[in-house]
């Protein structure tokens, strides 16, 4: 049984409760308290995310234009001979899967 709980459910909850009414469980008014807390606490973190995230490019945009870009480019040659060794060993891989194989053909013959 799945229950999905919105924040609207859960602020009607403790509203009726603060206003001296409803007719709910202690468990009830409990876990709508800790949602309602739990709410606020991932509003919170969000802020502060986007804060860290704001500062983090911001800086790194002052440093791409102080570098004029070498931080590209450099991060393009390091793309580029990666590419390479990768290449060079999957061909490496290839042949040894090659040989693999011809060996299990002649002795299958």
């Amino acid at each position: 049984m799945i229950i999905e709980l919105k924040k609207k459910d859960v602020a009607d909850i403790a509203n009726k409760v603060k206003a001296g009414g409803g007719n709910f469980s202690d468990l009830e008014v409990a876990l709508a308290k800790k949602c309602l807390n739990l709410y606020e606490r991932l509003g919170e973190i969000n802020n502060q995310r986007n804060e860290f995230f704001e500062a983090i490019y911001s800086a790194s945009i002052k440093f791409e234009k102080a570098t004029n870009g070498a931080l590209a480019h450099k991060r393009a040659a390091d793309l580029a001979s990666m590419s390479k060794a990768h290449f060079a060993a999957a061909v490496k891989l290839d042949n040894e899967l090659k040989k693999v194989m011809s060996n299990e053909t002649k002795e299958a013959i």
